[in-house]
């Protein structure tokens, strides 16, 4: 996992992200701007492969850090990244997790998640901090042998999120 604002601390850290161990924590840094948390998570998935979506797991029921904007992209050489899906007014969770599935699978072996608004930061000495903070994040391989990959009417998210964008500019599979 490459999140270069990773707050590393106790048992913080990106690596838990990936670990398969929902409980341990990935915090980033902090802004006290909800849209300048520079923030951004990247996968890598070790080869190139076809992917569906992501899912991200809340901090838990308070849905504080959580984001409400997101830009995912995707790369096959770790440089050259490509944005293929912007999310606006992402409904806040209550500790449920949330899958957002590409409306066509793509071919990348880099998937980065970069938070563009954090829609409820914390106390922190007075001060409402925003940080980017889950407890997991999933890579979703495609769906195969027939399976129907679009969520029904466009929408991205199984809880409403509403598509702002989406571009598929690399091999489709």
């Amino acid at each position: 996992v490459i999140a270069p604002n990773s707050w590393e601390y106790g048992t913080m850290s990106r690596d838990n992200l990936t670990s398969g161990v929902v409980g341990a924590m990935y915090t980033s840094n902090s802004s006290v701007d909800p849209r300048a948390v520079n923030a951004p998570v990247t996968v890598d998935l070790g080869s190139v492969q076809s992917v569906g979506g992501v899912r991200l797991y809340p901090r838990d029921t308070t849905y504080i850090n959580y984001p409400t904007a997101i830009d995912m992209a995707i790369s096959t050489d770790g440089v050259n990244y490509e944005t293929i899906l912007t999310l606006e007014d992402i409904p806040l969770p209550t500790g449920e997790s949330q899958f957002f599935t590409f409306n066509n699978p793509v071919n990348a072996r880099y998937v980065r998640v970069v938070p563009t608004e954090i829609g409820s930061g914390e106390d922190v000495s007075g001060t409402t901090a925003y940080r980017f903070q889950l407890v997991a994040l999933e890579i979703a391989p495609a769906m195969v042998n027939g399976a129907n990959n679009p969520i029904p009417n466009g929408l991205v998210s199984q809880n409403g999120a509403k598509q702002v964008s989406v571009l598929y500019p690399i091999d489709a599979v």
